[in-house]
């Protein structure tokens, strides 16, 4: 196992405990994404509603990406993520108290922004805790142990289904119980992110950034991907709902696999690194997703389908890993977060647009949006290539 994994050492309190609260938090994620759109379609919405909602969701997440990234920078990462976690709070309070679509939008905006504070500034902050050399190690443990506790989340999706049948509820009540419960997990969320030391502001202030040009080509992959994403992986619960006509007992199981496997794949991505180099690893990691994920779309079987989607999803997180450390490496550090938010905004912008569009063509096509999102996947093989060949 060391040979083709690499661990990055001893970690520091606050690299455990931003470790820690990212593993709970991936948790509840990993009960979100594998019961929410189920929720949302037991209690009567469409394809187009939830497109929509999942577009608030993630358009509020981009719109404030650089607000945090900027604000973290300038007053602290650590800071700006509680006020972040406050956001998020509030939006589970909303999501279980009510089923009126505008207080749900609500609810998904200040998801969106919850998630905006996480994405854009937990990596940076830690990896102020490590050497440039362990940053690849440093990331895909933190990876490994949020997709561990994701997959756990998702085999949650075990629970709704057995209710039904056992006790007699309704699948949207029995939604609604997972839902609640896994809330309660966001006190040691909170609890973990208090207790790490306030960083120290690292800049922010200054409007031209050094790193601008870089920024740029990060930002047009997040661009391909993040459209790709929105318009059809966003939306791959409900597309296996509908397609194969299964609940959240078998997605939840399917995402279980995903995340599992994806952790593991995250372990391996420093190796990769190291064998190819971040140049080749990524390119290699990037020309077997295209056909994999064209296979998810033809498949005629859910365990197919399934399968194919696994090892997709697990191909893509090593690309996650390897994008994210090369990012932060090729970027100041008092400019890795402003780095950071300016590519998630991209992603977010382009993901919230793809999963409205997605949604839309979903209900007229079930497979379009799919055939679409293949194309630019494929599409981001040369572009990398053009875009970062100095590396090579």
């Amino acid at each position: 196992m060391r040979g083709l994994v690499a661990l990055p050492g001893e970690l520091k309190r606050d690299a455990k405990l931003l470790m820690a609260m990212a593993t709970i938090g991936s948790l509840i994620g990993g009960v979100l994404g594998c019961i929410l759109q189920l929720y949302l379609k037991s209690i009567g919405f469409d394809a187009r509603i939830i497109g929509l909602l999942s577009m608030v969701n993630i358009v509020s997440m981009a719109v404030f990406s650089i607000p945090f990234g900027v604000l973290g920078d300038r007053y602290g990462r650590r800071n700006m993520m509680i006020v972040g976690g406050a956001a998020f709070d509030f939006s589970f309070i909303l999501l279980i108290a009510t089923r009126s679509l505008p207080l749900l939008s609500l609810s998904f905006l200040l998801l969106g922004l919850g998630n905006a504070s996480f994405n854009v500034l937990l990596f940076p902050l830690y990896a102020s805790y490590f050497d440039e050399g362990k940053l690849e190690e440093a990331f895909g443990l933190m990876n490994f142990m949020s997709l561990t506790a994701s997959s756990l989340g998702s085999l949650l999706g075990l629970i709704p289904p057995t209710l039904t049948k056992l006790r007699g509820l309704t699948l949207s009540y029995a939604y609604w119980i997972l839902l609640t419960t896994s809330a309660l997990l966001l006190v040691p969320v909170s609890i973990a992110l208090i207790l790490v030391r306030p960083d120290e502001p690292v800049g922010g202030s200054k409007m031209r950034l050094r790193s601008r040009n870089v920024i740029l080509r990060f930002a047009m992959m997040s661009a391909i991907l993040g459209l790709g994403a929105g318009l059809f992986i966003n939306l791959i619960p409900y597309y296996l709902s509908v397609k194969f006509k299964v609940e959240s007992d078998a997605v939840g199981v399917v995402l279980f696999a995903t995340n599992v496997a994806s952790a593991f794949a995250n372990l391996f991505a420093a190796h990769l690194s190291q064998s190819l180099g971040v140049f080749r690893g990524i390119l290699a990691t990037l020309g077997l997703v295209a056909p994999l994920y064209l296979g998810v779309i033809l498949s005629p079987l859910f365990p197919l389908a399934a399968a194919l989607y696994v090892i997709r999803t697990s191909l893509m997180s090593v690309y996650a890993t390897l994008i994210l450390a090369l990012l932060m490496r090729m970027t100041e550090d008092e400019e890795r977060a402003t780095a950071n938010s300016v590519t998630s905004l991209i992603d977010s912008l382009l993901r919230g647009v793809g999963s409205a569009i997605g949604g839309g063509l979903m209900a007229l096509n079930l497979d379009l949006p799919g055939l679409i999102s293949v194309t630019l996947y494929a599409s981001a093989i040369p572009a990398f290539y053009l875009l970062f060949r100095e590396q090579g």
